[in-house]
Order: C-alpha cells, then sequence, then structure tokens
C-alpha cells in the first residue's frame, strides 16, 4: 500500500489540475458584452500582470541567493527542490491571478444575465 502513495499523490495532483482548466474554461465561454466592462478587465488584468513581473524580479534574486545557500550549506539536492518548489508557486501564482482577473469582468456579465 505505501508504494502507491506517490502515485496516488500524482493522480490526485492530474485530476486537480484537470478539474481546475476545466472551470477555467468554463468560466472563459462568458461573453463580455459590455466594452466598458471589458475594457475595465482587461485594466485588472494588465495591472495584475504587471505587479506579478515585478514581484516575480524580486522573487528571482532571493530564490537564486536562497538556492545557493542550501546547496552549500546542505546538498545540491535540496537546492533543487526548493528550485522546483518555487517554480511551482510561481506557476501556481501565474496562472491563478490570470483566471482570477479574467474572471471579473465574466461574473459581472453572469450576474446581469
Amino acid at each position: 500500500m505505501n508504494d502507491n502513495i506517490p502515485l496516488f499523490a500524482a493522480a490526485a495532483g492530474i485530476l486537480g489540475l484537470l478539474i481546475a482548466y476545466a472551470l477555467y474554461k468554463k468560466v472563459n465561454d462568458v461573453k463580455i458584452d459590455n466594452k466598458t466592462v471589458g475594457d475595465i478587465t482587461q485594466e485588472i488584468q494588465d495591472g495584475a500582470m504587471a505587479f506579478l513581473k515585478a514581484e516575480y524580479r524580486v522573487l528571482f534574486v532571493f530564490v537564486i541567493i536562497v538556492g545557493i545557500i542550501l546547496s552549500i550549506l546542505n546538498d545540491i539536492e535540496t537546492a533543487i527542490a526548493f528550485f522546483a518548489g518555487a517554480l511551482a508557486s510561481v506557476m501556481a501564482g501565474f496562472s491563478g491571478m490570470r483566471a482570477a482577473t479574467s474572471a471579473n469582468g465574466r461574473t459581472a456579465m453572469a450576474a446581469k444575465n
């Protein structure tokens, strides 16, 4: 049974990603008919992406420094695991922000209907 735990964890992760993608597509299928709402949605998304770009620039330096320290004080495997976790965090933050900012105007349109 314990030998199957990594397999179950991977399957649960993949299932979660598939469900998240299906929900993202469902939200993005809602059309924004109002130009003002569309413009505001785009401005919010542009601002959020600019924020993430600035945040990730600072985060990149931090991750490199901490990764180097980890490889010196521990071992390279620990640093690689840290880098993989940081990359997964960046990907989750980016995709989450895209989904959330994309949903703003679509939520307003769905509430109107």
